[in-house]
């Protein structure tokens, strides 16, 4: 099964249960998995074809998740678009990835018409509830889930292609180590064009745990982000060593029930130490996006594991269905 397809299973499970939060607004697994639909054949309804790329242009809220899933039920994989990214880099990624389609709000296509240009819009707003658009069969394994654009370190931006089964395999990975489960409260702070936001934001819904959508404002406040993990008794989060520390700077002291995941940049010794005084958990995650998010993983101890003659946090060994070699 592909993700779409394990999220259609969780809902069976527990309808009812909540799947996710952002502000004001939650879905149940039943609204969630609804939902998804009406996005799929709101895309279909406006022309979208097998294998086509959308580009979602959306804001961090409810609609983000199912978003993902409803571009894969309709066939298609999606490129992550951040609205507050510069329009210039917005405009080449569309171009690059030859969308014909964007998913986005009104607010934002007005604001970034430069970027829109004459590419097809649908409004997820608009998106009608209980609409009969026949969806396709799935797809296997192979189709393309996402081409997710690097930070452009080494020249210009470039797409990674990632197919579903390496999605798969990645956050089935995950679902055993470092594990989450039904109760688990997980803070989601990543932007979607960051792709270790695959695991924040998938990684709940397909065992049954809850996600709050944590809106940009708030990521980036360390006191507003703490308020938010105590008001919500959140109890798992990733994010990179900044947010952390940004965290840590506010006070925040988690509990023993927390698990923090941290990646995306190098762990020092100084965050970890400080970390495990306040968590129940504390993981180490590695690796290159075009890895498919992470490859390796370590729970980091107390003292943390040091790379010998080295003071670096060590990553730990590799994922399942992943080799890692010493070069």
């Amino acid at each position: 099964l592909r993700a779409e397809g394990l999220v259609r299973l969780q809902a069976a499970r527990t309808p009812e249960g909540i799947a996710i939060h952002s502000g004001t607004q939650s879905l149940n697994y039943a609204q969630l998995d609804a939902r998804s639909d009406d996005i799929a054949r709101a895309l279909l309804a406006s022309g979208v074809q097998r294998g086509e790329r959308i580009g979602l242009l959306l804001d961090r809220d409810v609609d983000l998740i199912p978003a993902l899933l409803g571009t894969w039920r309709a066939g298609a994989s999606y490129v992550p678009m951040d609205p507050a990214f510069p329009p210039d880099r917005l405009s080449f990624m569309a171009a690059d990835s030859s969308l014909r389609t964007l998913l986005t709000s009104r607010p934002i296509s007005t604001r970034l018409a430069t970027v829109v240009g004459d590419i097809g819009i649908v409004h997820i707003e608009d998106v009608a509830t209980g609409a009969t658009h026949l969806l396709p069969e799935p797809g296997d394994g192979n189709d393309e889930a996402y081409a997710i654009y690097t930070s452009g370190s080494t020249g210009m931006p470039k797409g990674v292609c990632v197919p579903h089964r390496a999605l798969v395999n990645f956050l089935e990975s995950m679902r055993r180590e470092p594990g989450i489960n039904s109760t688990t409260r997980f803070a989601a702070v990543t932007t979607l064009s960051f792709d270790i936001a695959m695991l924040e934001l998938l990684l709940p819904v397909i065992v049954g745990a809850q996600v709050h959508v944590v809106q940009r404002e708030e990521a980036i406040d360390g006191g507003a982000l703490r308020r938010l993990l105590e008001g919500n008794d959140i109890d798992a989060m990733q994010a990179t060593p900044m947010t952390w520390r940004l965290l840590l700077d506010a006070g925040w002291r988690g509990g023993k029930q927390w698990k923090a995941l941290c990646g995306g940049e190098a762990m020092p010794p100084e965050l970890a130490k400080a970390l495990l005084g306040g968590v129940g958990e504390l993981w180490n995650l590695y690796g290159p996006t075009e890895t498919t998010v992470y490859c390796m993983s370590q729970q980091v101890g107390n003292p943390p594991p040091l790379t010998p003659g080295r003071d670096v946090v060590a990553i730990g060994t590799a994922l399942p269905g992943t080799e890692a070699a010493v070069l």
